[in-house]
Formats: structure tokens, sequence, C-alpha cells
């Protein structure tokens, strides 16, 4: 993530810890546990599409595409002041994202929405 401007080493007064999380059948993987600061976060929401209408724009579609957004929250800049809060300590240092990181309680409402303004215009696709 250092590679890819995803991170930086810094400084922060706030900071949340990595922890390694383990899933039946899979090999542990790092997490920045952000409850503390998800706590302290006004959740904000977006509106989710109707399924039922979009299931049936699709099975009535005559093109069907699909974009690859696994790592979609990276493509989303951190404000200075978002970045002085979401850093995450490990036992290498303190780390300061500069993209949106998982597990951020409001990081699903600012990727639709701008996922929403990107497909503004596009008045015949559905989002599922």
């Amino acid at each position: 993530m250092l590679d890819l401007n995803i991170i930086e080493i810094g400084q922060s007064d706030y900071a949340s810890p990595m922890i390694l999380v383990e899933s039946p059948g899979k090999d542990p993987r790092p997490c920045i546990d952000y409850r503390l600061l998800n706590a302290n976060e006004r959740k904000q929401f977006f509106p989710l599409p109707n399924i039922e209408e979009r299931v049936e724009r699709m099975a009535t579609a005559k093109y069907i595409t699909v974009i690859d957004l696994a790592k979609g929250y990276w493509k989303i800049p951190l404000s200075e002041r978002a970045r002085r809060y979401s850093a995450f300590v490990t036992s290498y240092g303190t780390y300061i994202p500069l993209r949106m990181p998982f597990g951020f309680v409001n990081a699903p409402y600012f990727f639709n929405k701008l996922m929403a303004q990107v497909l503004k215009n596009c008045d015949t696709f559905a989002i599922g």
C-alpha cells in the first residue's frame, strides 16, 4: 500500500490499532480496528436501489457490463482532517491513509455517492 500511495508513514494524535482477523478456512488478514472512530461518527446513508426493479431491468437488458470495483475505495482521496483521524498503528510504526480505508463507517456512503455522480447521465444503467 505504501508503493501504491494508498498510505504513508507519519504521525497522528489519533490512531487505531491494526488487528488480525481470522476466518474459517482462510489465512488471517490484517484489518484496521476503527470501532472507536466509527462510534464517534455521525452515520450517513445513501439510498439503495430497488432490487426488484434492478432484476427486472437486468432480465430485459440486451447487454450487460460488469465493472470491477474491488479496490474502488482506494480511488477516493481523504481530506487532511480525515487522514489525521484515520491513522493506524502497527508494530512497524504509524501509517496515514491517503485514500478511503476499508472499515470506515461512512465509506459505503461516499463510494455509492461517487458512483451515482459518475453514472448520473446514464439513464439506462442498473447498479446491482
